[in-house]
């Protein structure tokens, strides 16, 4: 039936011209049961209207063969891109051509073979991260998520303020103890200011 159909148009669009090319472009690799895209597109079609038929055979890949046509009464250049699902495993073979009526001419695309890779796509990560924490002793945190979800989520640590050098409690704030070298907060002071708080309300 979709061969009458073609035929008719064809003879519909008598005469006409179609002194260009008709491209095939597919991809190198898909992965296996995947759908891609094939897209057929002429080149340098003429100004007046043309038609043009193909069959692309197709081994390995689904649906096969395939045929269709183009057509305008405008000219200029048209494309269509039609959708192939990849098997399990083997490779894509696409052969095939096409077909003129303006001279009854065929023409016919080299064999163009598509490679079902197991391999996954690369994933390139694309962080996102919250904001600083608050610094405690010294050092900020945050969270960072791989908005693409190559990577799990991971936490980042910055330095914060200026420490102050220290020997003994005594170079170091009220508040603040000397812990490895430098002035730190002091927890317990923290602890005895919540206590003092508490009993002053009471």
């Amino acid at each position: 039936m979709r061969k009458l159909t073609i035929l008719i148009i064809g003879i519909l669009f008598i005469p006409i011209v179609f002194a260009s090319t008709l491209n095939r472009q597919l991809p190198s690799s898909v992965q296996p049961n995947q759908p891609f895209t094939v897209t057929y597109s002429t080149v340098n079609a003429p100004s007046t209207k043309w038609f043009v038929a193909w069959v692309d055979l197709v081994s390995g890949c689904t649906p096969s063969p395939y045929q269709d046509f183009m057509a305008s009464t405008t000219g200029g250049d048209k494309s269509v891109s039609v959708t192939y699902k990849s098997p399990s495993s083997g490779n894509c073979v696409f052969s095939g051509g096409y077909f003129q009526f303006a001279d009854e001419s065929k023409q016919y695309w080299s064999s163009q073979t598509v490679i079902i890779s197991s391999t996954p796509p690369p994933c390139t990560s694309s962080w996102s991260c919250g904001s600083w924490s608050s610094c405690t002793d010294s050092q900020q945190t945050r969270t960072c998520t791989d908005t693409n979800g190559c990577q799990i989520d991971k936490t980042e640590t910055q330095s914060c303020g200026t420490p102050t050098i220290c020997t003994t409690d005594d170079d170091c704030e009220f508040y603040e103890k000397c812990t490895d070298g430098t002035c730190k907060f002091n927890k317990t002071y923290l602890i005895l200011l919540i206590f003092i708080i508490v009993i002053s309300k009471m």
